[in-house]
């Protein structure tokens, strides 16, 4: 026969149980002991880390906290992030533990611990918030490094993209903010520019700054690039004398250029309108180049500039005759 029974006032701890029967003629026997646990204490959770209110700027946060119970050895704790258990462990009494949580979103983010003991008591910790502050990526596209320009008025491209949105981005010329624009003109995760009007003629650098909509306003700021303005064109001078003969095809022609920034100057020497001669000089020196293909006659040459910026100048032009034909002498008298 099987029969059941409720102990009464047990307190908690650890008990031997031993079962005693006797028959009605006082036949006694004791069963093997058994053992068991009175335990109606619930666990306790410690988090560790992040504490309360926790701020951060990476999107791998690693939670740590600590189960404890009075009596059990191990612990079934669930982990609960932004709702979901993300992680369940059979742990020891009193042993922290660690969970790394990748990839989140920004923004508030909740977690708590609830363990259940051998006794199955269940307890759920506090409840925890840290935040994920991600400063929005800041990517320059155009113009690209070590660009010249030979315009004033200049428009800078960058991208963008933040989860919580732009609050505004600024461009700094020289380290300092030259305009700036605000989410109502700016597109998140998009292609954006910003434009300096009435630039000099110098070297400056540009980045951009931008902070996103979120309550932390993280803010993010590119690398230098650096852009040249060059408003000012080359000056290319004919040093070889006006009307000078030549008694070859291919003459001599001597001439200097100068600029206000660049250190080599491409050049363009033109016979009759038409090129002749490229290459590259440096910036306020002489060279000499002889021209091609030509033959007897007079020809008009000049020597064109162009500097990195783009900026283009003639010279004056000068007139050379071409003459290889040798005098003819007659003897006539005496005889």
């Amino acid at each position: 026969t099987n029969l059941q029974t409720n102990l009464t006032a047990l307190t908690e701890g650890y008990y031997q149980l031993i079962m005693e029967a006797y028959d009605n003629f006082n036949n006694i026997a004791n069963s093997s002991p058994r053992y068991i646990y009175v335990d109606m204490t619930p666990p306790n959770i410690t988090l560790n880390s992040p504490g309360n209110g926790n701020d951060f700027t990476s999107r791998t946060v690693v939670l740590n906290y600590t189960p404890g119970d009075n009596m059990a050895y191990t612990l079934a704790c669930n982990l609960t992030l932004d709702g979901s258990i993300v992680s369940s462990q059979n742990l020891g009494n009193g042993n922290a533990t660690t969970y790394t949580a990748n990839n989140l979103v920004e923004g508030d983010h909740y977690w708590n611990v609830t363990c259940k003991d051998q006794a199955l008591n269940t307890n759920t910790s506090e409840t925890y918030l840290f935040n994920v502050h991600m400063p929005p990526a800041v990517t320059l596209v155009n113009p690209p490094n070590n660009n010249w320009s030979n315009s004033e008025n200049n428009t800078f491209y960058f991208n963008i993209s933040d989860d919580t949105g732009i609050f505004n981005c600024s461009l700094l010329i020289d380290g300092s903010i030259y305009v700036t624009k605000d989410n109502s003109e700016l597109t998140n995760n998009a292609t954006n520019n910003l434009t300096v009007t009435g630039m000099a003629s110098g070297n400056y650098t540009w980045a951009v700054g931008c902070y996103d909509n979120s309550t932390y306003y993280s803010y993010n700021l590119t690398g230098n690039r650096t852009f040249y303005v060059d408003l000012i064109a080359p000056m290319p001078y004919i040093e070889t004398a006006n009307q000078s003969w030549f008694n070859v095809g291919n003459p001599q022609i001597r001439f200097n250029i100068s600029d206000n920034m660049d250190s080599s100057i491409d050049y363009t020497v033109y016979v009759n309108d038409g090129s002749n001669v490229t290459g590259a000089i440096s910036n306020g020196s002489s060279t000499q180049v002889n021209l091609v293909g030509l033959t007897n006659g007079t020809y008009n040459v000049s020597v064109g500039g162009l500097d990195n910026a783009g900026n283009r100048q003639n010279s004056t032009s000068i007139v050379i005759y071409i003459d290889g034909v040798r005098p003819s002498i007659s003897l006539k008298n005496p005889l």
